[in-house]
């Protein structure tokens, strides 16, 4: 048949009556009135015989026929036509649940869908390779046949419609040049709108014949306006026919996840470090499944013993918290894996795994505590430090005579005053700062001015204690308030809750705090959650609360409440929620402030363990910015540790010179590379520098590889910061990975349709029903009524008549 734009031409006659009455007129009205009237005209003649008086009676008859034509005017009207095939639109559903590897269980199912695809099936075949194998198979020729029906026209779909292929250069195409792009369809779409999808590709053929919508799908819809049955409805109305094939698994996926992998960014050689994460099951439930914790080195290679333990798993859809506990060995920068067994039948099997970078120190954590007074948290904390073998604490009291002997961790030296020099106090992982009067005699002048260079230059962290003295509200205005994460505001003042010293109250933890490692103390959601005072019914478990906070206005932008405070009356003014506990990164480090000064009382009844607890996380959060690295003056970051494909991921890149100044460059160089695939050569990119922060260069890229990903900058080819990010498959398209073949066989039934497992395909061209229109070209009309061969015809018709009478010997 023609393909598109080459339409078929031919010619059509016919005899139009311009003055005829209508047709029954003629057959039961004229023509009988005159063959009677001739027959009784000729039945008068007597010596006629039957054969002659018919004769006569015809040639009459006839006579009279034609002057009852030449009455009406017959005219012949020559018409050339061209014809034209009807439009085919396929549509192949590009979202990225199309990039599901299903597992087919079934071995005859899986022998005709390698049959259609004309490949073989493994772990690793997706479903868009399904497709993309049965439309260039040339076995199959299913292209060919479908353009053998009409004008093909072929798009990818899912957030929206996309022409990938021109089908007309199909025609001819011995090499197959052509058909790269059906090997090749690329997933784009975050969701699956097929509604949406059919309605704006149809619309776009308007004024066009359509044959046949046909569907690669899965069946997902989880977007846009139009649900696919009501657009299917719209189709049937133009008599449009929609043909669905399935593309993947309709039995239930059975699955096992693992999520929330939550590890200290940095640890100390020897610690004993609890790693607590989550897992998801569906179809597996009592079975056994083990977990492993293995650090490996930049080639891959396994260090150390690392974990493993059996967990039994929970009903299908419940989440499960485990802990696995490792003591690291060996120093130095790793990528902690955590995974799980892949089961029989699994879906998934890169959600088995999650990777983290971490490092593991052999220095101790250099930790300066400075307070004003001897209160209670100064006592408690100072044991806690200086009895901590994995630091190296020196405290200062600021109050203390002349012959106090300052205290400090064994075989530390102790200190006499405060360093003295931005570069001795540049020696410490973190400083803790107390009650303390802003102008002390016995701070160098420019402290406050250090300590703010200290976090922002070289990553160091800062503890805030505060107390009914001094701070924080006292450091209003200086440099110090820089680094608080929460604002003071002009008019808040610290001081007893409105119930004075008789109301205890216990903090609240935010969202955010219940996910962060500060705030947790056993590992356990449950026990966790009883120890904070979050399970009705159990306060009396919960951990001695507090009389004292400090009242500020609010968190800073940046900053990250972990607890708030618990009393609704206390919280009702317009900027929420009162912090107790916050955090906030400032330029490389980060700083942390306590609102309140008692929480040495969570040593009632249970000893030093939560209160070390606590404190112990708080500094080694705190400290990690000024651990992590080889030099301070280089860091890289993402705004986010994950993404979801094709979303796109800023990365934010700081390099100092050794001065710890800018470096005046207005480019930096940034390497991206996919982890466990060390064979690929990284990618490069260039990052800008920022108009208006001189030492930061970002950059943006799309998430295009599913996994985790390392982000690193180097300095004369060797590492000096690293990151990581995970690019995960959208949500919406991750949940329900299941073919949903009811809703493709409904929504094909509903135009007139069918539905067609991928394994059966072959049959869809021979079900289509060809479309063919016609389009007049050009039109002529001739008068047959007065040509001369009509009027010989006539005088030869009575010439006869005449002549036959005469031999006859009628008159």
């Amino acid at each position: 048949m023609p393909y598109e734009g080459e339409l078929a031409q031919r010619t059509e006659s016919t005899i139009e009556w311009m003055h005829a009455p209508e047709l029954w007129v003629l057959i039961l009205v004229v023509l009988p009135l005159i063959v009677l009237g001739v027959w009784w005209i000729y039945s008068g003649e007597r010596g006629l015989g039957l054969f002659r008086r018919v004769l006569l009676t015809g040639l009459r008859a006839t006579l009279l026929l034609s002057l009852v034509a030449i009455l009406c005017e017959p005219i012949l009207t020559t018409e050339r036509v061209q014809t034209r095939s009807g439009q085919i639109l396929l549509m192949v559903d590009a979202s990225y649940s199309m990039g599901i590897a299903d597992r087919y269980t079934e071995p005859e199912l899986r022998n005709k869908l390698e049959t259609a695809a004309g490949n073989r099936i493994d772990k690793t075949t997706q479903r868009i390779d399904l497709v993309s194998g049965v439309l260039s198979n040339r076995d199959l020729d299913f292209i060919d046949r479908l353009r053998e029906k009409g004008n093909l026209r072929v798009v990818s779909c899912s957030d929206g419609t996309r022409t990938f292929l021109d089908a007309a250069k199909l025609e001819g195409d011995d090499d197959g040049e052509s058909y790269d792009a059906l090997r090749n369809v690329e997933l784009r779409g975050k969701v699956t709108r097929l509604g949406d999808s059919i309605n704006e590709a149809v619309n776009e053929l308007r004024g066009e014949d359509i044959s046949a919508v046909v569907l690669f799908t899965d069946g997902r819809d989880n977007g846009g306006v139009l649900r696919p049955e009501e657009a299917a409805r719209r189709l049937a109305k133009r008599s449009i026919q929609l043909y669905t094939v399935g593309v993947g698994n309709s039995e239930e996926p059975k699955d096992v996840r693992l999520f929330g992998f939550d590890l200290p960014e940095v640890v100390l050689e020897g610690d004993v470090v609890s790693v607590d994460f989550n897992l998801l099951s569906e179809g597996f439930e009592g079975e056994r499944v083990k977990a492993r914790l293995q650090l490996l080195d930049e080639g891959g290679i396994p260090v150390g013993r690392g974990a493993e333990e059996f967990f039994v798993l929970g009903k299908s859809g419940e989440v499960q918290t485990e802990r696995l506990e490792f003591r690291p060995q060996n120093s130095g920068r790793f990528l902690a894996r955590l995974e799980v067994d892949v089961l029989e039948g699994e879906l998934f099997e890169e959600n088995n795994s999650l990777e983290k970078p971490i490092t593991v120190l052999s220095q101790k954590i250099k930790v300066l505590y400075v307070e004003g007074l001897p209160r209670y948290e100064y006592r408690y904390l100072k044991n806690a430090l200086i009895l901590d073998p994995t630091m190296e604490s020196q405290c200062l009291l600021l109050s203390a005579d002349k012959n106090f002997v300052q205290e400090s961790s064994p075989g530390v030296p102790t200190l006499s005053r405060f360093p003295q020099s931005r570069e001795d106090l540049f020696e410490y992982h973190l400083v803790i700062l107390g009650d303390v009067p802003p102008e002390d005699p016995k701070l160098p002048v420019e402290w406050k001015s250090w300590l703010k260079d200290f976090v922002d230059d070289i990553g160091g962290g800062v503890v805030f204690l505060s107390g009914p003295g001094y701070l924080p509200q006292k450091y209003r205005g200086t440099e110090i308030e820089k680094l608080l994460p929460v604002e003071l505001g002009e008019t808040q003042r610290s001081g007893l809750n409105r119930g004075g010293l008789e109301r205890e109250f216990t903090p609240k933890r935010t969202p955010e705090g219940r996910e962060h490692p500060v705030m947790q103390f056993t590992g356990d959601p449950e026990q966790d959650a009883t120890l904070w005072g979050e399970v009705l019914g159990r306060e009396h478990r919960a951990l001695p609360g507090f009389y004292w906070y400090s009242r500020v206005k609010q968190l800073k932008r940046g900053g990250v409440a972990l607890a708030v405070h618990s009393d609704e009356s206390e919280n009702h003014f317009k900027y929420g929620p009162r912090p107790i506990f916050a955090y906030q990164y400032y330029g490389r480090g980060r700083t942390f402030i306590s609102l309140v000064d008692s929480t040495w009382r969570w040593r009632r009844n249970v000893g030093n363990f939560y209160f070390y607890k606590f404190w112990g996380q708080v500094i080694r959060f705190a400290s990690a910015g000024r651990l992590l690295g080889k030099t301070q003056r280089f860091s890289v970051a993402v705004d986010q540790r994950e993404y979801t494909l094709g979303s796109q991921i800023r990365i934010l890149a700081r390099a100092l010179n050794p001065e710890f100044k800018p470096t005046g460059e207005d480019e930096a160089t940034v390497f991206v590379q996919r982890m466990n695939d060390a064979e690929s050569e990284p990618t490069v990119l260039t990052a800008v520098r920022v108009p208006a922060r001189p030492a930061y260069y970002s950059v943006s890229i799309e998430a295009r590889e599913l996994g985790d990903h390392k982000v690193w900058l180097e300095e004369k080819g060797e590492e000096v910061a690293t990151t990581s990010y995970r690019v995960v498959v959208p949500q919406l398209e991750y949940e329900e990975p299941r073919m949903d073949r009811e809703r493709l066989l409904q929504i094909a039934e509903l135009t007139g349709g069918a539905y067609y497992g991928l394994e059966d395909v072959g049959k869809l061209p021979d079900d289509i029903v060809e479309l063919e229109s016609e389009i007049p070209i050009s039109s002529e009309q001739k008068p047959l009524w007065d040509r001369s061969l009509f009027m010989l015809l006539f005088v030869l018709v009575i010439s006869v008549e005449w002549i036959l009478r005469k031999v006859f010997r009628l008159l």
